[in-house]
């Protein structure tokens, strides 16, 4: 079985609701494997940078993904750049 946004999106509806990707600023998402065989939901997003007149900034977020495709909590780490995200995910 692959993998998709797709799939993920139909086990987890409300998670990407249009209320819920405004609220959390995501752009858009992505799957992404570990090196350890572990799927992972990449995440654009804005984290609420914009607050109190601050410039939209977007940033990279993971979250685990469980074999029956349910969206864990967040990796504790922020990504500045789809390289950082690729050598997170080539140590784990």
């Amino acid at each position: 079985m692959s993998v998709t946004v797709a799939r993920v999106r139909h086990y987890n509806p409300q998670w990407f609701s249009k209320g819920n990707k405004r609220f959390f600023g995501d752009s858009w998402y992505r799957v992404r494997k570990a090196r350890s065989g572990k799927y992972y939901l990449l995440r654009s997003t804005s984290q609420w940078s914009d607050m109190f007149g601050g410039t939209k900034k977007y940033v990279y977020k993971l979250n685990g993904l469980t074999p029956m495709l349910k969206i864990e909590s967040l990796v504790d780490e922020t990504f500045g750049s789809i390289e950082q995200v690729n050598a997170w995910l080539k140590q784990h």
